[in-house]
């Protein structure tokens, strides 16, 4: 463990909701972009303007296009960032979340080793097209596994009308897959710091919080 790790814990000793976004960034996604990181700036703006999830909610980000790149854990502030596409043709999502469940365990034990509490991660999966990588099937369901042993949240959300995109993403999460409704990035952002605000003031770590529905920005998870 680092010893920038090790400082963040002893200055900020609250519980954690740890969440990984998984954000294509291949060149399918070029027309898409300018929304997304509006979306995303709104979502960043909307952790730091409460208090407790300011504190609370740790962010790391795994990009997925020419090279799957992993963004460390860190405090909202610390992640103002405008995503870029990636020159090449390929959405890896298998490795990218292969890269996020070992990244989230990773931290996890890093958690237990100083004390830190934390709530179950998420991890959101955004993409609109098609995993081309070898491994995707089994990456998928090793986040079927961990998520079947309560070890994270995953989400996926399908963006655009890529054939057979929203049933790929199925595989990673059955139960909580839905289509963006057109380039709602916004509201997706919205939803998703109003649901990461509740779990944060939760009093109990492993109590379900219930969630606002979606179906103002997408269809229903399912």
């Amino acid at each position: 463990m680092s010893v920038s790790s090790e400082i963040q814990f002893a200055e900020n000793p609250e519980d954690r909701v740890p969440v990984i976004l998984i954000v294509d960034v291949s060149p399918s996604m070029e027309d898409k972009i300018a929304e997304l990181n509006d979306g995303y700036s709104g979502y960043i703006a909307d952790l730091l303007a409460d208090p407790l999830a300011s504190l609370r909610v740790e962010l790391a980000i795994v990009t997925c296009g020419d090279g799957n790149r992993f963004i460390p854990f860190d405090r909202a502030e610390n992640h103002r960032r405008e995503f870029q596409i990636d020159a090449a043709g390929s959405t890896p999502l298998g490795g990218a979340v292969t890269m996020a469940l070992h990244e989230l365990e990773l931290r996890k034990q890093e958690y237990k080793r100083n004390g830190i509490n934390y709530y179950r991660p998420w991890l959101w999966i955004m993409s609109d097209g098609e995993p081309n990588d070898d491994n995707w099937r089994q990456a998928a369901a090793n986040a079927r596994k961990a998520e079947e042993d309560k070890k994270v949240s995953v989400y996926c959300v399908g963006i655009g009308d890529a054939q057979g995109m929203v049933e790929n993403l199925r595989e990673f999460s059955p139960t909580r897959t839905a289509k963006l409704d057109k380039l709602k990035f916004r509201e997706m952002f919205k939803w998703l710091s109003n649901s990461q605000k509740k779990v944060s003031q939760d009093k109990a770590t492993g109590a379900a919080v219930q969630l606002d529905p979606v179906t103002d920005w997408a269809t229903a998870f399912r």
